[in-house]
């Protein structure tokens, strides 16, 4: 028998979002305001980011770990902004995998998983031109 997979609305985005437990994500079948028919299909975020395109038209960006939270979770609560992947890869979508948390939680995960933490965005600003060329060669190979 096979397993039949739970789709949910996300609260807050229009109803032609769905997201499931497991981590995918889909659009549903619908006319858009050129009047166009958009099939139902799966969408595949790249790098756990997408684009939402709301019922106004306008776009809007979002993580596909967050929706998936607001959908089975709740909505996250206010000292927790952040989407957090447990085991630190962002392409396991898994509910189980998610959680709500701080900056600080996410880095306490990182260490605990074992990753290296170096903030790129410090390249060029404070950094001697030794350490600029040392970190650009660790982030290149």
């Amino acid at each position: 028998m096979r397993n039949k997979i739970e789709w949910r609305k996300i609260p807050g985005y229009p109803w032609y979002y769905e997201v499931s437990k497991c981590g995918l994500f889909r659009t549903l079948a619908r006319k858009d305001a050129r009047g166009w028919k958009i099939k139902t299909r799966l969408l595949f975020p790249t790098d756990g980011q997408t684009y939402l395109t709301m019922e106004d038209g306008t776009k809007k960006w979002a993580s596909l770990a967050g929706l998936i939270l607001r959908a089975f979770v709740g909505p996250p609560p206010s000292n927790c902004r952040l989407a957090r992947h447990l085991d630190d890869n962002r392409k396991n979508n898994n509910v189980w995998n998610l959680a709500w948390g701080t900056d600080q939680d996410n880095i306490n995960d990182g260490l605990r998983n074992g990753a290296n933490y170096v903030s790129r965005g410090h390249l060029g600003k404070k950094h001697s031109e030794e350490t600029k060329k040392l970190l650009s060669k660790m982030f290149k190979g």
